[in-house]
């Protein structure tokens, strides 16, 4: 893992089970679910750094100053001057709060200050002042480069905007694809090429990939067992009766003004053929009453309704069932062996590009890495020593760069872990 920028996102982990715990907003399905959010901190090569598991009552906003903070105290453990970090999250975490406490910032018109980290994110909320730039003031320009897929050439216009609740905050406008799309990117970064954060903010789906990755090459998804354990102290929320009150009371209130409106509309009739108000009154007397006891019903509900508090303990307004939390100890063991697991096969594509002669290796190294490590394979002990032969891989490039692979494996002089201390030797069956 590399020093010095840092991409933070969520994942969420649904729940399926028959506990009650708190929602959270499943974006694959587009609805709310019950589970956990996993939050995610890695480099700017996409090497996993830390990760948070925690209820999904917890969000991104709240869970950034953690993470940098937890980050920060490994890179000190690591002997790494913490001061010098790029955070770099999705529109997820936009909140003028959080971007003064990352600057350090006591008010909005403060400074920097001396524990402030700069951060790079995507705004929200533009399009009525960004779709209005002139085109001439996009001058600057420059070739967006990614790990795999092609380059693209965007526009840009660098300059400064009033953020209500933060101050003077720096936004890039970019502008890009054949209908000129514009998204503009916040930053307290004064000081870094306008290039250099376009560049961070646009490869920041390379952390979607590697959620992608740990979800389906290691199964981070998987939970090993749920043991949950009743909150102590139970959460307040919305008091049902009351909105259940105030759902009648707005359905009667509809009934009421149509019935009042069909009235006024006989009463204007009637005047016109001369007749008094009264003579009216006694001859709509059913609509009358009706509307009497309408009056009379809403009258009632507000009464009940100023006697009911707006929120209520979590198990008063669920017939007493108590709210529950996970318990994550075990998955976060699990899934340390997993993202350990995940950095030790990206070492290993590292060696195997050298000897994988391939048009595209960066796409397909990893695909090679799984056909050659999966491989069945041969064992024997000769005079002392534990001979492994992979069986023929009938890819010709994967065959040659797995004996290249066992070559250097070999180099490393490798033994068993057990008490015997055998000497490895790897190999690839010829023929």
């Amino acid at each position: 893992v590399k020093w010095g920028v840092l991409y933070i996102d969520e994942h969420f982990l649904p729940y399926h089970g028959m506990r009650v715990i708190t929602l959270g907003w499943f974006t694959v399905r587009d609805r709310v679910l019950k589970g956990s959010y996993d939050f995610l901190a890695n480099d700017e090569g996409f090497n996993p750094l830390l990760f948070l598991i925690r209820p999904s009552s917890e969000d991104l906003l709240q869970k950034i100053p953690e993470i940098i903070n937890k980050a920060k105290k490994l890179a000190q453990e690591a002997g790494i001057d913490p001061k010098d970090l790029t955070v770099i999250f999705d529109r997820e975490g936009y909140c003028a709060e959080l971007f003064l406490a990352l600057s350090d910032k006591e008010v909005p018109s403060g400074e920097k200050g001396p524990n402030a980290v700069n951060f790079i994110s995507w705004a929200k909320y533009t399009d009525s002042w960004a779709n209005e730039i002139d085109e001439s003031k996009f001058t600057g320009e420059m070739t967006i480069k990614y790990a795999v897929q092609k380059s693209e050439v965007i526009k840009y216009y660098d300059t400064t905007r009033e953020m209500n609740k933060y101050g003077t905050i720096r936004a890039i406008v970019i502008q890009s694809g054949r209908k000129k799309r514009r998204s503009v990117i916040y930053t307290n970064d004064m000081e870094s090429p306008a290039v250099r954060i376009i560049q961070l903010i646009c490869n920041r789906w390379g952390q979607e990939n590697l959620i992608k990755t740990l979800k389906l090459r290691h199964l981070i998804d998987y939970h090993p067992g749920y043991i949950s354990e009743e909150l102590e102290e139970q959460p307040m929320t919305d008091n049902p009766e009351l909105s259940e009150i105030k759902k009648k009371k707005a359905n009667l209130t509809g009934r009421l003004n149509k019935q009042e409106l069909k009235l006024a509309k006989k009463i204007l009739k009637e005047k016109n053929a001369q007749l008094k108000l009264e003579d009216i009154e006694k001859r709509e007397i059913d609509l009358m009453a009706e509307i009497r006891g309408l009056e009379s019903q809403i009258t009632l509900l507000e009464q009940k309704e100023d006697g009911l508090p707006e929120e209520v303990l979590f198990e008063q307004a669920h017939g007493g069932i108590k709210l529950s939390e996970l318990d994550y100890e075990k998955k976060r063991f699990l899934d340390c062996i997993k993202v350990f697991a995940y950095h030790m096969e990206k070492k290993m594509c590292e060696h195997l590009e050298k000897y994988y002669k391939v048009r595209n290796v960066e796409k397909e190294v990893w695909p090679a890495l799984t056909m050659i490590v999966r491989r069945g394979a041969y064992l024997r002990l000769e005079q002392g020593k534990l001979m492994v032969t992979l069986k023929k891989i009938q890819n010709l490039a994967v065959n040659d760069a797995a004996r290249a692979l066992c070559e250097e494996l070999n180099l490393m002089r490798p033994e068993t872990l057990d008490k015997f201390h055998l000497p490895v030797h790897f190999g690839v069956q010829q023929g």
